[in-house]
């Protein structure tokens, strides 16, 4: 199993309070739709779509964009070979780049104090392309138009506006 441990920032703006921002962790909480770590984990279903070695978006309910998130190495080969990734929002600040042993004492305390929601997801899409190479941002592009056309086409005949073919 894989973690993805997002936190909040332990420093913040001047007009944030730390209730202000555990709101907004709950919030990002229940968009990924996450319980206690009292609870028995749940399957919060296919929410990651890896994008490239160093890349994965993950989904959350009720908003227009994926979360981005940093990855790499082992966790990436983990993840797009099918392993289960369990999400973990902490709701006490950790201050970014901190050391494994931070991080452990981290998720021990949150586990015992019950300031962590989790829930397992998976990787929905693993973008890979001919030979494992991935494709250019021309021909990404090229893509997203020709789709972009296509449906505008079909919406086109839906409406009686346009014809076949």
């Amino acid at each position: 199993m894989a973690f993805l441990l997002i936190a909040q920032p332990a420093d913040r703006r001047p007009d944030e309070s730390p209730h202000i921002i555990e709101a907004r962790m709950r919030g990002l909480a229940a968009a990924l739709m996450l319980d206690t770590s009292t609870a028995p984990l749940r399957d919060i279903g296919p929410r990651l779509t890896m994008h490239h070695e160093s890349d994965a978006h993950l989904a959350l309910d009720g908003c227009d964009y994926d979360l981005r998130v940093p990855i790499g190495g082992d966790w990436t080969r983990f993840v797009c070979d099918g392993g289960v990734v369990t999400v973990v929002v902490g709701l006490d600040p950790l201050p970014a780049s901190s050391k494994r042993a931070v991080v452990a004492a981290y998720m021990s305390n949150g586990a015992l104090t019950n300031r962590l929601l989790l829930g397992e997801t998976h990787a929905a899409r693993v973008s890979r392309s001919r030979g494992g190479q991935q494709p250019s941002y021309d021909e990404l592009n090229r893509k997203h138009q020709e789709l972009t056309e296509l449906v505008n086409q079909h919406f086109a005949l839906l409406q009686g506006r346009g014809r076949a073919q």
